[in-house]
């Protein structure tokens, strides 16, 4: 484990607000864990921060940056557990195949309702799919689907309200003439 020396200044003052050490594999490592605890301070309370990072042993590694918006963090984020565990099965596996297979009715979160074909394996239970969509399925075929598909655009017909749009007046009192 390296050590990595930092420092963390507001902008345009000479004097550290933080100073600490670090113990990470990499440089990266340090500098993004060293990200995550001042995001909230530049991005909610709008105090524009500067970084200074630095390998103990070796001085030549270092690190300096001003972060003054939301924009500053970006490659900060991971993709999803779900995202990344799927990516390794598709890069890794000698048996998972992710040609889209089965089919699948989506509706999204605005009420869409889709059909769309995804690669499933029943038995492993897994599923690429995007993330926020409720799946009803697998069907054995696309007419299966689209049967179901029609089922549930039916009962949302029934569903919705026919509202009859009437002009009535808030009370504010009696209706006096003047």
């Amino acid at each position: 484990m390296e050590k990595f020396r930092y420092t963390i200044h507001r902008v345009g003052v000479k004097k550290a607000l933080k100073r600490g050490e670090i113990r990470k594999k990499k440089m990266v490592q340090a500098i993004k864990a060293i990200q995550r605890k001042i995001k909230k301070l530049v991005t909610k309370q709008h105090i524009p921060l500067f970084v200074k990072v630095w390998n103990a042993e070796d001085e030549t590694e270092h690190f300096s940056k001003q972060y003054d918006t939301k924009a500053d963090f970006r490659g900060l984020r991971k993709p999803a557990k779900w995202r990344q565990q799927l990516s390794r099965k598709a890069k890794y596996s000698r048996t998972f195949d992710p040609t889209p297979m089965h089919w699948f009715v989506a509706i999204g979160k605005r009420g869409q309702i889709d059909l769309t074909k995804l690669a499933y394996t029943p038995a492993r239970q897994t599923l690429l799919k995007k993330k926020r969509k409720r799946l009803f399925g697998p069907f054995e075929d696309e007419m299966a689907a689209a049967a179901f598909r029609d089922t549930i655009v039916a009962r949302l017909d029934d569903r919705r309200k026919t509202t009859d749009f009437t002009q009535t007046r808030r009370y504010k009192g009696r209706m006096e003439e003047a």
